[in-house]
């Protein structure tokens, strides 16, 4: 058995990832960024990141949704409560549709080695 390019670490950090799929009010066609509300769910996401709560978060290409990756594993009461400030959900751009811990044991970003 070749070793892991991978070490074991004793302590992994935890992130939590936030789901979302496209609300009633997202328009087919049309990019995040040119979707109603968009200035308002920038400026959330500005804040989150600076309050260095957001690690990793985007689209995805199809425009089924978006993932949000926050560091550490805060309770799902406060992630619920936390995104119910974003002008996206609010407004039905998006459905928050699964919060979850997610125990991280490949981790490149951290080491700056992503591509």
């Amino acid at each position: 058995m070749s070793p892991s390019a991978y070490p074991v670490r004793l302590a992994m950090p935890t992130r939590t990832v936030v789901l979302f799929s496209v609300g009633p009010a997202w328009v087919r066609g049309r990019g995040s960024r040119q979707q109603a509300y968009w200035d308002g769910h920038a400026a959330f996401i500005d804040d989150l990141t600076e309050r260095g709560l957001l690690v990793a978060g985007g689209p995805f290409e199809d425009e089924s949704g978006a993932m949000n990756i926050l560091a550490g594993s805060p309770e799902r009461a406060d992630v619920e409560r936390l995104y119910s400030r974003d002008p996206f959900v609010v407004h039905g751009i998006f459905v928050l549709e699964r919060i979850a811990p997610w125990l991280v044991f490949v981790d490149r970003w951290a080491s700056g080695s992503s591509p």
